[in-house]
């Protein structure tokens, strides 16, 4: 056990140190739909946080002070203890509490997200492709994407809104604009 905390501790110095002139964007919201998500993202990542802190703390409390002691006597059985009815009420309802809040806020979250855009929109159609992505831009809002093709990157134009039609031309792919979250 000696070794590891100078292990871990060299790990946590070299990743904290990892990067400093380049901050993490990634979940910077760039958007007005990706600042819903983010509206969202942030206060469940929150809770997930403090009971993640409260089990941990209390599986570790539990670990440590009913662990075997050098004097204990493995043939006699620990005290048994029945359950706490008022516990188990509250470990029962405030879970699903928290989580009912969770999925309505998720679900509002959802519907504000699945809105259509204006027709004014810009259309873009993004192809999956085995190595590479594909944009197709209906710059006169005609239907047809042939106007403007590019290979791999995405642009669009400042303050406007856009709507992806997102295909594939082969195999599942994962498509993602991590400042549109």
């Amino acid at each position: 056990m000696r070794r590891l905390v100078p292990v871990l501790l060299g790990v946590v110095v070299v990743a904290a140190s990892c990067a400093s002139d380049a901050p993490q964007t990634t979940l910077e919201p760039k958007g007005p739909k990706a600042q819903s998500i983010d509206t969202l993202i942030n206060p469940v990542f929150a809770i997930a946080g403090v009971v993640f802190v409260l089990i941990l703390g209390g599986a570790l409390f539990v670990a440590l002070k009913f662990r075997a002691r050098d004097d204990t006597d493995y043939d006699e059985f620990p005290n048994q203890v029945h359950g706490n009815f008022k516990a188990e009420i509250g470990w029962t309802i405030f879970p699903a509490v928290i989580l009912a809040a969770v999925g309505v806020v998720t679900v509002v979250g959802i519907f504000d997200l699945a809105k259509k855009p204006p027709p004014e929109a810009l259309q873009v159609e993004v192809i999956g492709q085995q190595w590479w992505w594909e944009y197709r831009y209906d710059i006169d809002g005609d239907g047809t994407f042939d106007e403007i093709i590019t290979a791999n990157d995405l642009v669009v134009p400042a303050g406007r809104e856009i709507s992806l039609n997102i295909k594939s031309r082969d195999v599942i792919h994962s498509w993602w604009a991590p400042a549109l979250n």
